[in-house]
């Protein structure tokens, strides 16, 4: 909820490709005009559903996850990579 409802404005979710991205609506509104065939992506990757269904959060992810973290998770340089 504190990642939908922000101060600078209404923030959705969208699934595209098996990918789970972030978005404001005002960009939401503006990707609804082109194809979807043509569209690479659209906001920040937060994750993808891999092909059992399991739900896989990526990287990028982080910098809006961690603001409502209640526990910190260290990474290692390699497994940014």
């Amino acid at each position: 909820r504190m990642l939908l409802e922000r101060p600078d404005g209404d923030w959705c979710f969208r699934l595209h490709n098996d990918r789970v991205y972030y978005m404001s609506v005002d960009q939401l509104k503006v990707a609804t005009s082109i194809p979807r065939d043509n569209l690479v992506c659209v906001g920040t990757c937060f994750g993808k559903f891999t092909k059992t269904g399991k739900f896989r959060l990526h990287i990028t992810c982080l910098d809006h996850v961690a603001k409502f973290a209640t526990h910190k998770v260290w990474l290692k340089p390699n497994a940014e990579q």
